[in-house]
């Protein structure tokens, strides 16, 4: 039992030393590792996209397909912006009357893109 409390003392050690040092340089230490695993997953898309996608069914690959063209779309007609007040600014009804219409004229620009690019 020695031996097993003084390896959990050790990775106990390793883990309040690594929250140590995230508390000093979290921002920089968190944008490096962000960073990082979007460069390992590009990668991993890049190498593997393909193959996977020549290995799943047409079916499959539409429903993938829809689902991330859903949550696109979800995120840009749900999506609220706070903006602070300015005696220059038009007003909120105005400013969310614009945004939905650029979203409606993109929506629609979308459909014309030919679908063999």
């Amino acid at each position: 039992m020695s031996l097993l409390n003084s390896i959990i003392d050790f990775l106990w050690r390793i883990v309040l030393e690594t929250a140590s040092i995230f508390y000093e340089s979290s921002v920089f230490i968190l944008f490096g590792f962000a960073l990082a695993i979007i460069a390992v997953a590009t990668s991993a898309a890049y190498l593997l996209g393909e193959p996977v996608i020549a290995m799943m069914e047409v079916r499959s690959v539409a429903c993938f397909r829809a689902f991330v063209a859903g949550t696109l779309l979800h995120v840009i007609v749900f999506s609220s912006v706070q903006r602070h007040a300015s005696p220059y600014s038009a007003s909120h009804t105005q400013t969310v009357v614009g945004e939905r219409l650029g979203i409606i004229v993109g929506i629609f620009l979308l459909f014309l893109v030919p679908h063999g690019h």
